[in-house]
């Protein structure tokens, strides 16, 4: 995530994620720049720590996770991710999501 500050990315990775908002969800074109810091965030960290109530997209690089943190994240979506509209894991969450539905499960060779 440093590097991609340094270099820029991390604001393209912004000005992209920006276009796929609904129109007038922030300022016009004009203001793309300003708008993509205000509406776009992206965060690297513990999960566990972190505040995701406003969260709309979460993606969980649980890999490696055993099944009992898979549990614990799944429990933390449960409660606190009242806002999110999309969940991606690399792994299955075991059972079902409370609050959530599968809407598509897709599998890529690693």
């Amino acid at each position: 995530w440093d590097s991609m500050t340094i270099d820029g990315d991390a604001d393209e990775a912004r000005q992209h994620a920006l276009a796929l908002l609904a129109p007038g969800a922030c300022a016009g074109a004009s203001q793309a720049r300003q708008a993509a810091t205000e509406c776009v965030s992206l965060i690297e960290g513990n999960l566990l720590d972190a505040d995701i109530g406003e969260a709309t997209h979460v993606f969980v690089a649980s890999l490696c996770f055993g099944d009992a943190l898979l549990a614990r994240v799944a429990a933390k979506l449960a409660a606190e991710a009242c806002a999110a509209r999309v969940v991606a894991s690399l792994r299955p969450f075991s059972g079902e999501l409370p609050g959530f539905v599968l809407d598509q499960r897709v599998t890529a060779e690693m």
